[in-house]
């Protein structure tokens, strides 16, 4: 009669997988029969990527200055002062982010049951990363050929670079001939890639760019947008610079104490700064003074005349009769060789410029311009004086040939 008996084998994955042969034989015949277990193992398949970004916020600086800060000028001159505004610009790191998924594949025919889907980076130290699936904190059951999508992200105290572990926990079974799973331990599949905080980083800047405005009026920028030059690159890290130069021209319109202010407001944060230049006008002019001296020859021709009256007398012996005599002197004067001499002092009371001149002239009221001898000076040294000359030589004339009035002027030279 039949008969049979029935005993059982526990498969592994490792040495086990494959086709598994077992041969039943009866020694006294030697009859025999073959079955065959095939043993698949899969394994889960964990993928992860890797994001880092940061925050990069910007702090500024704004220093205005003016050369020369001062200017002394004549009337009807006019002088520039250069500014300079430097600005400098220095970015600091901070809000170190890494990020990404964390996919877990299920390759196999049968769904497979996943504990604890966990991410660590190690950057000198372990930093674990929150970890956000669907269906809230597991276990997640992924079904034959499909996939558990998750994300991470984690703070990280600075730009230290290193690595960062995805672990998904598959839930082990032992199955029974009739297929009921009995839970056994669980095995770990892990994903590391690298965390570097590099060109690739995702960079949010503060206040990486500013305005600049500048009150001085029509020679000076108004709403130059920073940065302006390479130097101040948003991408560029550490401490970068501007400088903005232009020129004012001042004249005695704006004598006294002018005040320029710069303005720089950033663009996330709109924090104003202000740094102010100051350029003091001064303003002079020469001063003319003169003296003169006048001296001319009298001729006199004088003449006497002598007569009486009555001059005869005619008297009889014992008479007297008076007679007067008169005695008259003439002078016939004239002026004659006329000469005017004198002095002209031209003073300089601009400390710091030589006053230019471009003639130095006498005039007489009657004679007209006399020729002035400034013994080859063409300038007034800067708080100084020069004096020059005038002699109209001898002239010939039998009265005053100049006139009531000597005026000198000085002919100053503008720029």
């Amino acid at each position: 009669s039949d008969s049979s008996f029935v005993y059982t084998r526990t498969f592994e994955c490792g040495d086990d997988s494959g086709d598994r042969q077992n041969i039943a034989s009866i020694d006294e015949t030697n009859d025999a029969d073959t079955a065959t277990v095939r043993v698949n193992c899969y394994d889960l398949v964990v993928e992860k990527t890797v994001d880092t970004e940061k925050i990069r916020a910007y702090s500024w600086t704004l220093d205005k200055s003016v050369d020369p800060d001062s200017l002394n000028l004549f009337q009807g001159d006019s002088a520039a002062s250069e500014f300079t505004i430097d600005i400098t610009r220095t970015g600091v790191d901070s809000g170190f982010v890494a990020s990404g998924t964390i996919k877990v594949k299920n390759p196999s025919p049968i769904s497979a049951e996943v504990f604890g889907v966990g991410d660590t980076l190690s950057l000198g130290g372990d930093v674990y990363a929150i970890v956000t699936c669907p269906g809230g904190s597991g276990p997640y059951t992924i079904a034959a050929a499909d996939s558990l999508e998750c994300t991470y992200t984690a703070d990280v105290a600075d730009a230290t670079s290193g690595t960062n572990t995805a672990t998904a926990n598959n839930q082990n079974f032992s199955y029974d001939t009739t297929g009921t799973g009995t839970k056994t331990g669980l095995t770990p599949y892990t994903d590391t890639e690298s965390v570097v905080f590099n060109g690739g980083t995702t960079i949010a800047y503060v206040d990486s760019s500013a305005t600049l405005d500048d009150d001085n009026g029509g020679d000076a920028p108004s709403g130059l947008g920073l940065p302006n030059t390479t130097d101040c690159d948003p991408e560029a890290d550490d401490v970068t610079s501007c400088q903005v130069v232009y020129e004012e021209l001042y004249s005695c319109t704006e004598e006294g104490s002018n005040r320029n202010l710069a303005t720089l407001t950033t663009d996330s944060t709109s924090t104003v700064l202000t740094d102010s230049a100051f350029v003091e006008v001064d303003c002079y002019e020469i001063t003319v003074a003169k003296n003169d001296t006048m001296r001319y020859t009298v001729e006199h021709d004088w003449s006497i005349e002598k007569s009486a009256n009555p001059d005869t007398l005619d008297l009889f012996d014992g008479d007297s009769g008076d007679a007067a005599w008169t005695v008259t002197i003439g002078d016939s004067s004239y002026s004659t060789d006329w000469r005017l001499s004198g002095k002209i002092t031209i003073a300089n009371p601009n400390p710091d410029r030589a006053a230019d001149l471009t003639s130095v002239a006498d005039t007489l009221s009657v004679l007209g311009e006399i020729a002035v001898n400034c013994g080859g000076a063409s300038s007034v040294p800067a708080d100084d004086s020069i004096e020059c000359s005038y002699n109209t030589g001898q002239l010939d004339s039998t009265s005053n040939p100049f006139g009531e009035l000597n005026t000198a002027t000085a002919y100053r030279q503008n720029y």
